[in-house]
Order: structure tokens, then sequence, then C-alpha cells
């Protein structure tokens, strides 16, 4: 499924299958090769990250979604291990959403939401409807884009518990910390597009 997804959907943000099939038991995917590129882990380990360059970052991701939504299917799975990042030699900065194998348990192409029986992909960046089990559909991708959009301008862990249950409970919970509390130089407009 995943295959079949990332060669027949298109944007110039979303990493492109040019080949996949099976040998033997075995089945493979040949995506396009990106020279240069690492997860957004590794940028949220830069605190005072330009809040412009998440913009700039988080408008193509959303282009990816786009294409995705408008072909009926949501990712289910966004979180910063399944976004790539690159700064070019201009020195602007491309984003490539990744890994489309929980896409196959998504919402079809014909009808509605379909219910999250099983939460798939990071249990961090998931909307409250997937851990409860509630009709999930393409506005998961966007909580989950908003909660990746937190984490890189302020290097923090949005739901952050002592342990996993109360980081699951405060997710299910939606308590949303102030941004600009934490980073007082972000420009309002930017908190206004991560909520």
């Amino acid at each position: 499924q995943e295959g079949r997804l990332a060669a027949r959907i298109r944007d110039p943000h979303l990493l492109a299958a040019l080949h996949f099939g099976s040998s033997g038991k075995q089945r493979y995917i040949i995506y396009d090769y990106l020279d240069g590129v690492a997860p957004m882990t590794t940028l949220q380990e830069r605190r005072d990250l330009n809040p412009f360059i998440v913009c700039a970052l988080a408008r193509q991701l959303l282009g990816a979604l786009d294409a995705l939504h408008k072909a009926g299917v949501a990712h289910l799975d966004l979180a910063p291990a399944n976004c790539l990042w690159r700064e070019r030699s201009t020195g602007d900065f491309e984003a490539f959403l990744v890994d489309l194998g929980s896409a196959a348990a998504t919402i079809p192409v014909t009808g509605g939401p379909r219910r999250s029986s099983e939460p798939v992909g990071s249990a961090y960046f998931m909307a409250p409807e997937m851990l409860e089990g509630g009709p999930v559909d393409h506005r998961a991708d966007l909580w989950s884009l908003g909660v990746v959009m937190w984490e890189l301008l302020t290097g923090k862990r949005l739901f952050a518990g002592e342990s996993d249950a109360e980081t699951l409970d405060r997710v299910v919970r939606c308590e949303l910390p102030a941004l600009r509390e934490l980073r007082d130089d972000l420009p309002p407009e930017v908190e206004t597009i991560v909520r």
C-alpha cells in the first residue's frame, strides 16, 4: 500500500516512490534519492530556531499533506522522524514528508472519517481522537503538524509527562501551554498558526 500511495500521489515535498515490488517474500520500495537531508529531530535541538524557517518548513509540509488529503489519504504518522529537511546553498530550507506506512490505514477515498480502532504512528504527535479510538480524518495530520511546529520552536516536548501514560493523558486533555511564554521573541501570528 505504501508503495502504491508514494508512486501515485505527487508533490515536490512528498518523497516519491520510483518503483516497488517484491522479491520472494521480501517487499521493497525504491524512493527518490534526496541529497543532504536529515530528520527534523535534528532541528529540535536548536532552541532558538528562527520562526520564519519553521513556518516555511511547515508550509511545504502542508503542501505535501494537501496532496495526500486531496487524494483521500491521511498520513497519520506525522512526526519529526518522518519529516526531512535540508538547507540549500541559497540559504533556503526545504522539507519533505516521508513514510506512508501508517497511511495504509487511512480515510477511504470516497468516505468520511475512519474509526481509529488501533492507533498507528508516534503517540506523542497523535491527535487526541486517535488515542481515544474515535473517528479520524485528515485533521489529525494538521494537529500533528502543529505539535511538530511547537516542538521545533521550543526545543521541548509539548505534552511531556513523568511517564508515557501521563504524557498520553496530557495529549487527550489537550492542555496547550502558551507558546509565547516560552519564546517571547515569537510574533503573535506564529502562535496563532501553531494553535
